[in-house]
Protein backbone atom coordinates (compact mmCIF):
# COMPACT_ATOMS: atom_id res chain seq x y z
CA UNK A 1 0.00 0.00 0.00
CA UNK A 2 0.88 3.67 -0.23
CA UNK A 3 2.78 5.42 2.58
CA UNK A 4 2.02 9.01 3.59
CA UNK A 5 4.85 10.64 5.56
CA UNK A 6 4.09 13.73 7.61
CA UNK A 7 7.17 15.83 8.40
CA UNK A 8 7.89 17.17 11.89
CA UNK A 9 6.39 20.60 12.43
CA UNK A 10 3.58 19.99 9.96
CA UNK A 11 0.05 21.05 10.94
CA UNK A 12 -2.79 19.12 9.29
CA UNK A 13 -6.23 20.68 9.70
CA UNK A 14 -9.52 18.94 8.99
CA UNK A 15 -13.03 20.28 8.48
CA UNK A 16 -15.80 19.24 10.85
CA UNK A 17 -16.85 15.59 10.40
CA UNK A 18 -13.87 14.91 8.10
CA UNK A 19 -10.82 12.83 8.90
CA UNK A 20 -8.22 10.28 7.79
CA UNK A 21 -8.84 6.68 6.77
CA UNK A 22 -5.59 4.67 6.63
CA UNK A 23 -5.52 1.71 4.27
CA UNK A 24 -1.76 1.84 3.64
CA UNK A 25 0.67 3.43 6.11
CA UNK A 26 0.69 6.82 7.88
CA UNK A 27 4.03 7.92 9.35
CA UNK A 28 5.12 10.96 11.31
CA UNK A 29 8.79 11.79 10.76
CA UNK A 30 9.62 12.97 14.28
CA UNK A 31 12.59 11.04 15.60
CA UNK A 32 12.88 12.33 19.17
CA UNK A 33 10.80 14.05 21.86
CA UNK A 34 12.79 17.24 21.31
CA UNK A 35 11.86 17.34 17.63
CA UNK A 36 9.05 19.68 16.67
CA UNK A 37 5.80 17.75 16.82
CA UNK A 38 3.39 17.11 13.97
CA UNK A 39 -0.20 18.22 14.63
CA UNK A 40 -3.55 16.80 13.53
CA UNK A 41 -6.32 19.23 14.45
CA UNK A 42 -9.49 20.95 13.29
CA UNK A 43 -9.80 23.59 10.62
CA UNK A 44 -8.86 27.14 11.68
CA UNK A 45 -6.95 25.93 14.75
CA UNK A 46 -3.75 27.98 14.55
CA UNK A 47 -2.75 27.33 18.17
CA UNK A 48 -0.05 24.68 17.44
CA UNK A 49 3.43 26.09 18.04
CA UNK A 50 4.53 26.07 14.37
CA UNK A 51 1.69 28.52 13.59
CA UNK A 52 1.81 30.56 16.80
CA UNK A 53 -1.81 31.71 16.62
CA UNK A 54 -5.08 30.91 18.36
CA UNK A 55 -7.78 28.28 17.93
CA UNK A 56 -10.48 29.84 15.77
CA UNK A 57 -12.13 26.53 14.92
CA UNK A 58 -15.33 24.96 16.15
CA UNK A 59 -16.71 21.43 16.29
CA UNK A 60 -14.65 18.29 15.86
CA UNK A 61 -13.02 16.42 13.02
CA UNK A 62 -13.55 12.64 13.04
CA UNK A 63 -9.97 11.47 13.74
CA UNK A 64 -7.63 8.83 12.29
CA UNK A 65 -9.26 5.51 11.44
CA UNK A 66 -6.85 2.67 10.71
CA UNK A 67 -8.48 -0.11 8.71
CA UNK A 68 -7.44 -3.76 9.03
CA UNK A 69 -4.68 -3.62 6.40
CA UNK A 70 -3.48 -0.17 7.50
CA UNK A 71 -0.59 0.72 9.83
CA UNK A 72 0.63 3.89 11.53
CA UNK A 73 3.66 5.35 13.26
CA UNK A 74 2.49 8.50 15.03
CA UNK A 75 5.30 8.92 17.57
CA UNK A 76 5.73 12.52 18.81
CA UNK A 77 2.55 13.79 17.18
CA UNK A 78 -0.36 15.68 18.74
CA UNK A 79 -4.00 14.86 17.96
CA UNK A 80 -6.36 17.63 19.00
CA UNK A 81 -10.12 18.34 18.88
CA UNK A 82 -11.07 14.98 17.34
CA UNK A 83 -14.19 12.94 17.97
CA UNK A 84 -11.98 9.83 18.29
CA UNK A 85 -8.24 10.44 18.04
CA UNK A 86 -7.22 7.02 16.69
CA UNK A 87 -9.30 3.94 15.90
CA UNK A 88 -7.34 0.78 15.13
CA UNK A 89 -4.86 -1.86 16.25
CA UNK A 90 -1.08 -1.92 16.53
CA UNK A 91 1.35 0.26 18.44
CA UNK A 92 0.58 3.84 19.53
CA UNK A 93 3.66 5.31 21.24
CA UNK A 94 4.30 8.84 22.55
CA UNK A 95 1.23 10.61 21.15
CA UNK A 96 -0.47 13.58 22.82
CA UNK A 97 -4.30 13.52 22.72
CA UNK A 98 -5.94 16.82 23.62
CA UNK A 99 -9.54 18.07 23.78
CA UNK A 100 -10.99 14.93 22.17
CA UNK A 101 -14.26 13.15 22.99
CA UNK A 102 -12.28 9.87 22.92
CA UNK A 103 -8.58 9.20 22.61
CA UNK A 104 -8.04 5.65 21.33
CA UNK A 105 -10.65 3.09 20.35
CA UNK A 106 -8.36 0.09 20.22
CA UNK A 107 -8.87 -2.97 18.04
CA UNK A 108 -6.91 -5.84 19.50
CA UNK A 109 -4.09 -6.64 19.68
CA UNK A 110 -2.73 -3.19 20.50
CA UNK A 111 -0.27 -1.33 22.72
CA UNK A 112 -0.51 2.25 23.96
CA UNK A 113 2.67 3.49 25.63
CA UNK A 114 4.10 6.82 26.72
CA UNK A 115 1.06 8.83 25.59
CA UNK A 116 -0.56 11.86 27.19
CA UNK A 117 -4.33 12.30 27.39
CA UNK A 118 -5.49 15.80 28.34
CA UNK A 119 -9.16 16.80 28.52
CA UNK A 120 -10.25 13.56 26.85
CA UNK A 121 -13.62 12.18 27.96
CA UNK A 122 -12.94 8.48 27.23
CA UNK A 123 -9.16 8.15 27.00
CA UNK A 124 -8.90 4.48 25.93
CA UNK A 125 -11.64 2.00 25.07
CA UNK A 126 -11.63 -1.51 23.64
CA UNK A 127 -13.99 -4.42 23.06
CA UNK A 128 -13.32 -7.95 21.88
CA UNK A 129 -16.45 -7.87 19.70
CA UNK A 130 -14.31 -7.49 16.56
CA UNK A 131 -11.01 -9.22 17.41
CA UNK A 132 -9.16 -10.96 20.23
CA UNK A 133 -5.68 -10.35 21.57
CA UNK A 134 -3.92 -8.50 24.35
CA UNK A 135 -4.13 -4.78 25.04
CA UNK A 136 -1.04 -3.32 26.75
CA UNK A 137 -1.39 0.14 28.31
CA UNK A 138 1.79 1.32 30.03
CA UNK A 139 3.59 4.50 31.00
CA UNK A 140 0.82 6.91 29.98
CA UNK A 141 -0.39 10.13 31.59
CA UNK A 142 -4.20 10.25 31.72
CA UNK A 143 -5.24 13.35 33.63
CA UNK A 144 -9.00 12.69 33.63
CA UNK A 145 -11.73 10.52 32.18
CA UNK A 146 -12.77 6.88 32.44
CA UNK A 147 -11.33 4.16 30.19
CA UNK A 148 -13.71 1.29 29.37
CA UNK A 149 -12.95 -2.32 28.33
CA UNK A 150 -15.33 -5.15 27.49
CA UNK A 151 -14.75 -8.83 26.76
CA UNK A 152 -17.32 -11.01 25.01
CA UNK A 153 -17.74 -14.67 26.05
CA UNK A 154 -16.25 -16.14 22.89
CA UNK A 155 -13.19 -13.83 23.01
CA UNK A 156 -12.38 -12.82 26.62
CA UNK A 157 -10.43 -9.66 27.29
CA UNK A 158 -6.69 -9.70 28.04
CA UNK A 159 -5.56 -6.41 29.55
CA UNK A 160 -2.17 -5.33 30.95
CA UNK A 161 -2.42 -1.91 32.60
CA UNK A 162 0.83 -0.87 34.29
CA UNK A 163 2.76 2.21 35.45
CA UNK A 164 0.21 4.78 34.32
CA UNK A 165 -0.70 8.09 35.92
CA UNK A 166 -4.45 7.85 35.69
CA UNK A 167 -7.95 8.41 37.00
CA UNK A 168 -10.20 5.38 36.50
CA UNK A 169 -10.57 2.13 34.51
CA UNK A 170 -13.72 0.02 34.17
CA UNK A 171 -13.67 -3.59 32.99
CA UNK A 172 -16.81 -5.53 32.00
CA UNK A 173 -17.62 -8.88 30.45
CA UNK A 174 -15.34 -11.91 30.33
CA UNK A 175 -11.72 -11.39 31.34
CA UNK A 176 -9.12 -14.02 30.47
CA UNK A 177 -6.12 -12.14 31.94
CA UNK A 178 -5.78 -8.87 33.83
CA UNK A 179 -2.72 -7.14 35.29
CA UNK A 180 -3.09 -3.84 37.17
CA UNK A 181 0.18 -2.80 38.83
CA UNK A 182 2.39 0.23 39.44
CA UNK A 183 -0.25 2.85 38.68
CA UNK A 184 -0.71 6.17 40.49
CA UNK A 185 -3.68 8.52 40.65
CA UNK A 186 -4.03 12.21 39.83
CA UNK A 187 -4.87 15.18 42.08
CA UNK A 188 -4.13 13.25 45.25
CA UNK A 189 -6.51 10.39 44.38
CA UNK A 190 -5.73 6.70 43.98
CA UNK A 191 -5.58 4.98 40.60
CA UNK A 192 -8.87 3.11 40.47
CA UNK A 193 -9.94 -0.11 38.76
CA UNK A 194 -13.63 -1.06 38.75
CA UNK A 195 -14.48 -4.68 37.97
CA UNK A 196 -18.01 -4.41 36.65
CA UNK A 197 -20.33 -1.45 36.90
CA UNK A 198 -23.97 -0.99 37.93
CA UNK A 199 -26.44 -3.87 37.86
CA UNK A 200 -26.12 -5.32 34.38
CA UNK A 201 -22.39 -4.98 33.62
CA UNK A 202 -20.61 -7.76 35.50
CA UNK A 203 -16.95 -8.66 35.12
CA UNK A 204 -16.59 -12.44 34.73
CA UNK A 205 -13.06 -13.55 35.57
CA UNK A 206 -12.09 -16.70 33.64
CA UNK A 207 -8.30 -16.46 33.93
CA UNK A 208 -5.41 -15.09 36.02
CA UNK A 209 -5.63 -11.66 37.63
CA UNK A 210 -2.68 -9.77 39.15
CA UNK A 211 -2.95 -6.70 41.40
CA UNK A 212 -0.05 -5.19 43.32
CA UNK A 213 -0.54 -4.27 46.98
CA UNK A 214 0.01 -0.58 46.47
CA UNK A 215 -1.21 2.43 48.48
CA UNK A 216 -1.55 4.34 45.21
CA UNK A 217 -4.11 1.92 43.76
CA UNK A 218 -7.69 0.98 44.55
CA UNK A 219 -9.50 -2.04 43.10
CA UNK A 220 -13.27 -2.09 43.50
CA UNK A 221 -15.48 -5.06 42.63
CA UNK A 222 -18.69 -3.28 41.72
CA UNK A 223 -20.22 -6.32 40.08
CA UNK A 224 -18.11 -9.35 39.22
CA UNK A 225 -17.50 -13.01 39.95
CA UNK A 226 -15.39 -16.06 39.20
CA UNK A 227 -17.48 -18.74 37.47
CA UNK A 228 -17.57 -22.06 39.34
Amino acid sequence: GTTLRVTQGAVLQFAQNKGVIVRGRLEVEANSPSAQRAYFTRLYDDSPSPLGGTDGGSGQWTGIQVENAGTTMLRHSTIKSANVGVTGSGSIPSVVFSDCSAGVQARLPASITGCTFSNVGNPITASTNEASGTLVVSGNSITQGISHFYGVPSMPLRLTWTNNTMDQVRVYGEVAALTFTGNVGVSGQKARLDLGYANSNAAVIVGPVSFSKDPNQRVRVARGYYPS
